[in-house]
């Protein structure tokens, strides 16, 4: 899906980032550079722990101590979201990273309200996704019911009257969100990314929250080759059941040019 960009409607004298960062190719790189490492390597700590131990001396107190520190972040705390965060991302503008990257489609008849965004493909590290939609101010205040029902979502999440808005509940993988550490502090903060189970999705629906979701999940990961538009379609229908059961409009949003991002290994 794509559209022109849209600028940012931060006032100068309430940005967080500096002119010359925001909305520039810096700022979308310096997004880049900190999202992609938390994501892949967010298998890192625990290898290191683990090699640690077999290390010995103070050593092998560091990777006890690592080994700690990973099991509180995933199981013992999940940290309040942070509205100031989504605002940084957001004047950052990850899609200035590529040289186009930007919402078109029929954006005019797209219903902000009780709507299921299915995203395809998945491709390596779900720029369409992450970009154009998770991230993006434009997709998401496109997606963003009226006032007054934006406060009775918010009510029905149990956020504060006058608390800003969260956006669309994106989902994604269970074991990718909740058992990577620092990735997972990521998540937490942004107060939109959850994990894709059934529980969250029914919940969320329930609440009559948007949510965004690739129905192709890892498959669909699997089956990118660059230059091939290639997507997963599963035979599961748990998500049109759900979408049926609590009246929710299906949006398919197809990002072209993902097969574009990344060279694979083709077999």
């Amino acid at each position: 899906a794509s559209a022109p960009r849209m600028p940012s409607r931060s006032s100068s004298s309430s940005t967080l980032v500096p002119g010359w960062l925001a909305g520039t190719f810096a700022g979308g790189l310096l997004v880049h550079c900190c999202f992609i490492p938390l994501w892949v390597g967010c298998i890192v700590p625990p290898f290191l722990a683990v090699y640690l131990l077999f290390c010995g001396g103070l050593r092998m107190l560091a990777g006890l101590a690592l080994i700690g520190l990973i099991v509180y972040l995933d199981f013992g705390i999940t940290v309040r979201w942070r509205p100031w965060f989504m605002r940084l991302i957001y004047e950052l503008n990850m899609t200035r990273y590529y040289s186009r990257c930007e919402l078109r489609g029929a954006l005019d008849a797209v219903k902000t309200e009780r709507n299921l965004f299915m995203f395809h493909p998945h491709g390596i590290l779900s720029v369409g996704f992450v970009c154009n939609g998770v991230w993006n101010r434009a997709f998401n205040d496109l997606a963003s019911p009226p006032a007054q029902q934006k406060a009775i979502l918010a009510a029905r999440m149990g956020d504060p009257p006058g608390a800003p808005w969260r956006g669309t509940a994106f989902m994604i993988a269970q074991n990718l969100r909740e058992w990577s550490g620092f990735f997972k502090v990521l998540c937490d903060v942004s107060g939109r990314l959850e994990s894709a189970t059934r529980q969250n999705l029914t919940r969320r629906m329930a609440e009559g929250r948007n949510v965004g979701i690739i129905p192709g999940g890892f498959e669909d990961a699997t089956l990118h080759v660059q230059g091939r538009e290639r997507t997963a379609m599963s035979d599961r229908k748990g998500l049109i059941k759900y979408a049926l059961q609590h009246g929710y409009a299906l949006t398919p949003i197809y990002t072209f040019g993902e097969s574009e991002t990344y060279a694979t290994f083709p077999y």
